[in-house]
This record gives C-alpha cells, sequence and structure tokens, in this order.
C-alpha cells in the first residue's frame, strides 16, 4: 500500500516518508545511511536524487525517513522514494501524493466544501432556530424572529386588517380601511375617507371631482392667491338672471357705476373700463319736459 502524502502541504511532517534499510546480508538493520542519496519518481517521471534529509529516527535499528520538499510534492499521482549505498540493499518507499488532507478534520482540505462547522462563516447550516439554523415546515423555510431591515428588502402586496404600531408605510401600496396610518407626512397616497369625524388631521385637496357628498365637512382654511382672483373674475361673469355665464352679468351691472357712460337723445351708452368700448348700450324714454343728464364721463385711472 502505498504512503499518502498530501498535495502541496505546507507541514513539513505531512510530507515525511518513511524507509526500511538492511545491510548487504538481507538481514542486519543498516546503520549509519545518514549520509547516502535518496531517489524519487512521481507519476512515471523519474526526478532523480531529492535533498540529502535521510535520517534515522531509532538509531541503529534500519528506521529512516526522507522529508520531500514542498514543490516536490505540488503535484497529485503515484510515485516511489528509492535508496541503496554500499553498506545497504535497495529499499523503495510506494508514495501518493493525494488531494484530500487526512489531517484536515473539517472537510478532510476539499475547500470548495462548506465549512462542515455548524453556523460558521461560509458553512453549513443547520435545522433549528438559533442563528445559521432553517426551520423548515411543508417544504418552505420559517424566519426567525431577527431584526432584517438592514439585508432584506420586503414588498407588501396587501396590509391584512389589524392595528398596527411602530410601522413606517411609504404609501405605494393601498392601507387597509382597518389600518390606522401613523402621523406623518405622505406622498403618491390614495385615501379613501369613510364619513366620520377625523381630529388632528390634515388633508390636501388639488381637486374635487363634481359630485354629491354627504357626510364630508370640508374646511378652507387659505385660499392660494390665483385661485382667489380665479372665483373673483369668474363671479364677475355670471348671469345676474340664470345663474349661467355671460349675458346680463355682473360685471356690466357695475360698470354703469364706475366707468363712462354717455348719454343721448334717444340711447345711452356704458363702456367697458378703458372708457373707449362699449360694453352695453340703453334706450331712453323721455318726456317732452324731462330734464336729464346729457352724459357721465370718469376723469380716468383705477381710483
Amino acid at each position: 500500500m502505498a504512503f499518502l502524502i498530501t498535495n502541496n502541504s505546507s507541514v513539513t511532517s505531512q510530507r515525511v516518508v518513511p524507509l526500511w534499510l538492511v545491510g548487504s546480508n538481507g538481514t542486519t538493520p543498516a546503520t549509519a545511511e545518514a549520509g547516502g542519496q535518496p531517489t524519487w519518481m512521481l507519476g512515471g517521471v523519474y526526478y532523480g536524487a531529492t535533498a540529502n534529509t535521510l535520517s534515522a529516527w531509532s538509531a541503529n535499528a534500519g528506521e529512516y525517513y526522507v522529508t520531500l520538499s514542498k514543490s516536490e510534492t505540488s503535484v497529485v499521482g503515484q510515485g516511489v522514494v528509492r535508496y541503496s549505498s554500499g553498506n545497504a540493499l535497495e529499499a523503495a518507499t510506494p508514495i501518493e501524493i493525494v488531494a484530500v488532507d487526512s489531517f484536515d478534520s473539517v472537510r478532510a482540505g476539499l475547500t470548495a466544501l462548506p465549512n462542515a462547522a455548524a453556523a460558521a462563516v461560509g458553512g453549513l447550516l443547520v435545522v433549528g432556530t438559533g442563528a445559521g439554523a432553517v426551520n423548515p415546515s411543508l417544504g418552505s423555510v420559517g424566519l426567525v424572529p431577527f431584526d432584517y431591515s438592514s439585508v432584506v428588502t420586503v414588498g407588501v402586496g396587501k396590509v391584512a386588517a389589524a392595528t398596527y404600531s411602530g410601522v413606517t408605510f411609504d404609501g405605494v401600496n393601498r392601507v387597509n380601511s382597518a389600518v390606522t396610518p401613523a402621523n406623518a407626512l405622505y406622498s403618491a397616497v390614495t385615501v379613501r375617507v369613510d364619513p366620520q369625524t377625523y381630529s388632528g388631521l390634515t388633508v390636501g385637496v388639488n381637486n374635487i371631482a363634481a359630485g354629491t357628498y354627504s357626510g364630508a365637512t370640508v374646511e378652507v382654511s387659505n385660499i392660494a392667491a390665483a385661485s382667489a382672483q380665479s372665483l373673483a373674475d369668474h363671479f364677475l361673469n355670471r348671469a345676474i338672471a340664470t345663474g349661467a355665464d355671460g349675458a346680463r352679468n355682473v360685471q356690466d351691472a357695475l360698470r354703469a357705476l364706475r366707468n363712462r357712460v354717455d348719454i343721448g337723445a334717444s340711447i345711452g351708452t356704458v363702456y367697458s373700463e378703458d372708457d373707449i368700448t362699449s360694453a352695453w348700450t340703453f334706450s331712453i324714454t323721455t318726456t317732452a319736459s324731462a330734464v336729464f343728464l346729457t352724459g357721465i364721463n370718469p376723469a380716468g385711472g383705477s381710483a
């Protein structure tokens, strides 16, 4: 049986090859062989002499060993270490350089395998509930209670009805009506508001669709200047009779109080704000003895 040596081992004691040497009579153990020259062959290639490290580990008993160098054990294969001298018969020890390290109790030197130490870095998982353990159930892996916030991103498709504390929602997904959202600033969120009384809640409304609303009270604390101006302009264009836009509107009614007005024999003219363009006209009915104004022309300006 060949003597096994670990491939490319950095441990000197793992590269030792034993030799049994006897004298030329074939029976007496050889002595004083430290000065000889061992040779070696590996994988069918003869490498010749190796370093002269022949030493006896049991003095004068024929038991010797040769220590191969690390480079001499860098190739996996079978070979032999031989020795002979004028005082000893030729002897040879078969060797086999292997990738498996019998001295490695973790994974026999096979570094591509996981570390056999349970829960070690890069090692094997174990079944259980502790660190480095999995808890399989019906073909799935149960999560061990742990803070995964720094290593896991979880997408929430549906939040079940319940009471949650210490939870922050990003507003991407709809929040079930039975869940109480935390007091915070939310963006890009669609919220259905049921008819009820809310306190401590600020709602920004960009557009309210036309419809019938019941049980809803909306308080407007501040209207932007542009919106207020738009409301005023729209009010001036409302008809004073039908509630529609145009026709006899509020603006025309007010023009007679502030703008230029000309009164002729039978026709009067109310002008727009430039006191040049006619806004609307009216007919005049008088009696023979009537006395009336012939015109009203403001001095101009906006004051």
